[in-house]
This record gives structure tokens, C-alpha cells and sequence, in this order.
């Protein structure tokens, strides 16, 4: 049908991207014109043991100028890391977790033109193109279980 998949890597873990993929495994992937690669942030997918927050929401307690800091780095790191390998910037971010903040709004504009949640449910590209819904694919779940 000519969609095209995205799959979204964190750029921190070392020497492959999401454990098993590679960024010759991504090159190739992007060239068959049917997969894009996007950004599932540097570092902020761990949950914090200390805030027991994830991704891009707030630390408890945290400043705007200490979160727009800390966010702002790893969001320009890993888009940083996606053009260095592939050759081109990003658009995509599927936020870790879907957990999305009205602090990070502004940062992920400056950087990404299309971002996820994973909240189960169809997209409608009539609602923009920020915290689209997505559904999650994993082991556990298959995205027709939604559809049926």
C-alpha cells in the first residue's frame, strides 16, 4: 500500500540502536523508501527512581530553567546523533512512555514536526500533527487487536 513505517530509536545505548538494531541495519531501512527513523530521545526513556517520572515530564520540584536544560540537551543530542548517522533531521518523536508535559511543547517544536503519544487509537491528521495517538507494538500487543 506504500505506507511508510517509523520506527523510533533511542541514540544512547552504545554501538546499536533499541539492542538489536544497528545504523547500517537503519541506513537500509530508510533507503527502501518504506521505513523512516525517528527519535525515542537520548536518555530520558528510563524512568526516573528518584522523581518516578518518565521521559520529558518533570522532575517534582524542578525549575524551568533546570528542565528546559536537562530536556532541551538530550532532545538535541539524540536529533543531533539521528542526522550524523542518516544523513538527514529528523522529524519524528515518539515520546517515551507517550507521556508528553506542556513544558516540553515549546523544545519538541523547535526540533520535530511530528510526534506520538500511545494512546490506542486512529490518528486523524485533521487534529495536527503533534501527540498524535499510536499504537505500541510489542510482543504483548498487535496493532489489529484495535482494528477488529
Amino acid at each position: 500500500m506504500g505506507a511508510k513505517a517509523v520506527i523510533a530509536v533511542i541514540t544512547s545505548i552504545p554501538n546499536v540502536v533499541d539492542w538489536s538494531l544497528t545504523w547500517d541495519q537503519c541506513r537500509e531501512l530508510e533507503a527502501s523508501g518504506l521505513v523512516e527513523i525517528g527519535s525515542h530521545t537520548h536518555a530520558l526513556h528510563a524512568q526516573n527512581k528518584t522523581y518516578g517520572t518518565y521521559g520529558v515530564q518533570r522532575w517534582e520540584g524542578e525549575s524551568r530553567d533546570d528542565y528546559t536544560a536537562r530536556v532541551s540537551a538530550d532532545l538535541q543530542t539524540s536529533a543531533d546523533t539521528l542526522a550524523a548517522e542518516l544523513g538527514h533531521t529528523p522529524v519524528y518523536l515518539a515520546y517515551p512512555h507517550g507521556a508528553t508535559d506542556a513544558w516540553a511543547d515549546e523544545l519538541v517544536r523547535g526540533i520535530f514536526a511530528v510526534t506520538t503519544t500511545t494512546k490506542a487509537q486512529i490518528a486523524d491528521a485533521a487534529d495536527g500533527l503533534y501527540d498524535l495517538p499510536r499504537f505500541n507494538m510489542n510482543e504483548k500487543n498487535r496493532p489489529w487487536m484495535f482494528l477488529e
